[in-house]
């Protein structure tokens, strides 16, 4: 998609981020008319704004990437779009994908560019109303997806000259067929290859996404082992966080806490009991990026096994990434940056009963 606008990139020098100054006109004369320039906010490993611009179709300074929002769009009867690539384009020209998907535009959020993609490649209007589906990062590009469920009528769909030249409505069977097959975009069918394997349904956390607002009900461990408790850290965050995650529908939080920990450390650990119940409150990062976060924990103290030795499941890859567990001495926990930060005050001590914490941790 090409856009006319009025722009001056300036010159940062901000972690990565090298960016030259230059200046960038829209109605800038060529041999083919007037040039039209497309540009997107520079993104660190983090997920974070550079700081700086980057220009469609210019080389991407190493260690920056550019934000790619992607939906996958299913009709309330269950059958999946199927939208075709027209044959002019540089990438799997006449290929088929699910959905729509592009390039974040300076200035917009991911979940702006999904909204404002879906209209100009389908004519569907999502009102913002779209679930996280997977975050992805290469080393040029964060792909940001959505999954839309629409009842919108299945003629209505409109194509975007230049963009698509087709669209199917089709069964999950003949969506199969076609994803397996070379008829499907190749990096987009990595990245909903978990997606469909779950037979197309998201993990089924207890949370909430609703426009810039997030909650989730969440499972935490305290896994102490010789004076020093687990953590896990990943390469997209600079900051360490509690073993644990989302408790599933129909699944109590004990045994969310149980499955967590298998997954994370691959050792089956016991629960103890139940410490603390945490309300709290953060600015989102990553996939959350630019949401108001709230959520209820329930952190349950494990018990300890006399080893810090962890079983083959640890240090499993993220979407995107790789995470890692990480004994942290609790009597030094203030000379890191770890979450959340009442552990550094109540591991030393924890008492017999259940303490009831509120914490804010927004900036």
């Amino acid at each position: 998609m090409d856009i006319n606008m009025d722009h001056y990139t300036r010159g940062y020098e901000t972690g990565q981020c090298k960016c030259t100054e230059k200046s960038i006109e829209s109605g800038e004369n060529t041999e083919n008319g007037p040039r039209n320039i497309e540009l997107w906010d520079a993104y660190n490993e983090d997920g974070k704004l550079a700081g700086c611009d980057l220009v469609r179709g210019e080389k991407i300074p190493e260690g920056l990437r550019h934000l790619v929002a992607e939906v996958f769009v299913m009709h309330k009867d269950g059958s999946i779009l199927l939208m075709q690539r027209d044959f002019g384009k540089a990438a799997y020209p006449g290929l088929w994908e699910s959905g729509a998907g592009g390039s974040v535009l300076k200035g917009e959020s991911a979940i702006d560019g999904a909204v404002r993609e879906l209209w100009e490649e389908t004519g569907i209007t999502s009102n913002t109303d779209l679930e996280n589906l997977y975050y992805t990062i290469t080393d040029t590009t964060i792909y940001q997806g959505y999954l839309c469920v629409t009842g919108i009528p299945k003629d209505g769909i409109r194509l975007q000259k230049g963009e698509t030249i087709a669209f199917r409505w089709v069964s999950k069977e003949e969506f199969l067929e076609v994803f397996y097959s070379g008829r499907y975009v190749d990096g987009l069918r990595e990245r909903l290859k978990e997606f469909v394997e779950q037979d197309f349904r998201l993990e089924q956390d207890c949370c909430i996404s609703k426009n810039q607002q997030y909650f989730r009900y969440r499972a935490a461990a305290i896994i102490i082992e010789d004076g020093a408790v687990l953590m896990a850290k990943n390469n997209m965050d600079d900051y360490y966080y509690s073993i644990g995650g989302g408790v599933h529908l129909g699944e109590t939080s004990e045994q969310a806490v149980v499955r967590e920990v298998f997954e994370e450390t691959g050792v089956q650990y016991e629960v103890d009991r139940l410490v603390f119940v945490n309300e709290c409150f953060f600015d989102g990062t990553g996939s959350l990026e630019g949401k108001e976060c709230h959520g209820i924990e329930f952190y349950y103290l494990m018990k300890p096994r006399g080893t810090r030795e962890l079983g083959s499941a640890a240090g499993s890859g993220l979407t995107g990434g790789k995470e890692y567990m990480c004994w942290l001495p609790i009597d030094r926990l203030n000379e890191y940056k770890e979450f959340p930060l009442f552990f550094r005050e109540k591991l030393s001590g924890l008492g017999k009963g259940i303490e009831h914490i509120v914490s804010d941790e927004r900036a």
